[in-house]
């Protein structure tokens, strides 16, 4: 087993033969079931959660390298003296995981499950979100507020609340220049009419437009018309959107498609990995059922051998007592004790 876990190799995890003397040809000895695809009783798979919850702790939803579970079924052979393949002890360690995560995402009730693991699971998840909480701040002692709960009820005054606004309009205004990739210069849109801003309030700016101070407003003039350049900068604007645009959905469709690509990938190597178990569970059981075959065909040859031999001792006993049978029939013939039968005609 240690040449195994050096091999890169992952093994497979064969039954162990065991014989009418015991596990390891002592008499007397204990001989573990072999078995690779037989259910587990409820102690059995309790025991194997045992091992697992002492072997991989709080890293139970981590990779683990093939190792660490050839450990845990050799101490599950230890402990519950049944054989049984690291693959089994994974798949087995991941469906009750799993088991129990999908019960606790649908059931509302939080009964706790009918199964000894299944419990042990439970416990174990809960133990692992406890672990994973952020530390409780301390709490503050009596007749004292929360820092966050006494700045918010500090009255603000009106010059504060306009200094913040202006703040955010500007802020807004330097977002909306980066994106549409112009300027805050007012001589660039002097050929540009603007559209009439309604219903604003003293302190607070028009949407689209920054509040400046000790800027006259404008003198009222006539609306001037828009140039065929206008319109055409205005065009060309609309086309470098449109083309950003275009150019983030087809990223976005490029991104989309990789992890397509990525979960196919990822569902296929589950799959092969699948088969490959399965192949290698067959393969195995292949092994030892020829194995049986071949100890029982040499018992059935060595049977057949000692009956064949047993025959021919039989029938050189019966042409030996033949013989002596007419030699004693001559005896008497001559000594005139029974009459010699003469031959038929």
């Amino acid at each position: 087993m240690i040449e195994a876990a050096n091999n890169p190799t992952p093994p497979t995890t064969r039954s162990t033969p065991t014989g009418k003397s015991g596990l390891g040809g002592s008499p007397g000895g204990i001989t573990p079931i072999s078995t690779t695809r037989a259910r587990l009783t409820a102690q059995q798979e309790l025991i194997l959660m045992e091992i697992c919850r002492e072997t991989l702790g709080d890293t139970w939803k981590e990779d683990h390298q093939y190792k660490v579970w050839i450990r845990i079924s050799e101490e599950f052979e230890k402990r519950a003296r049944r054989t049984f393949s690291w693959q089994s002890c994974q798949r087995r360690f991941k469906a009750c995981m799993k088991k129990e995560m999908t019960r606790r995402s649908v059931n509302l009730n939080w009964e706790l499950p009918s199964t000894p693991a299944g419990r042990l699971a439970s416990k174990w998840i809960s133990e692992s979100k406890m672990i994973r909480l952020p530390p409780v701040p301390p709490q503050l002692a009596t007749g004292q507020r929360d820092p966050s709960s006494m700045m918010a009820t500090i009255p603000q005054t009106q010059e504060y609340q306009e200094h913040e606004q202006a703040a955010k309009a500007q802020a807004w205004q330097e977002r909306m220049d980066k994106w549409m990739n112009t300027s805050t210069d007012p001589q660039n849109f002097s050929h540009e009419t603007l559209p009439a801003v309604n219903n604003t309030t003293v302190g607070e700016p028009a949407e689209g437009i920054v509040q400046k101070d000790n800027v006259p407003p404008p003198a009222k003039t006539a609306a001037e018309p828009v140039y065929r350049k206008d319109l055409q900068e205005i065009s060309d604007k609309i086309d470098r959107v449109a083309e950003n645009i275009l150019n983030s959905t087809q990223r976005l469709l490029k991104e989309v498609q990789l992890q397509q690509r990525r979960e196919m990938e990822e569902f296929r190597d589950r799959i092969m990995t699948l088969i490959r178990d399965e192949s290698d569970l067959i393969s195995q059981n292949i092994t030892s059922a020829s194995e049986d075959l071949s100890e029982s065909l040499g018992d059935l040859t060595m049977t057949t051998s000692i009956t064949h031999n047993n025959i021919l001792e039989s029938m050189s006993n019966i042409m030996k007592l033949r013989r002596d049978s007419r030699v004693l029939l001559k005896i008497a013939a001559a000594e005139g004790k029974i009459n010699p039968v003469p031959p038929c005609l």
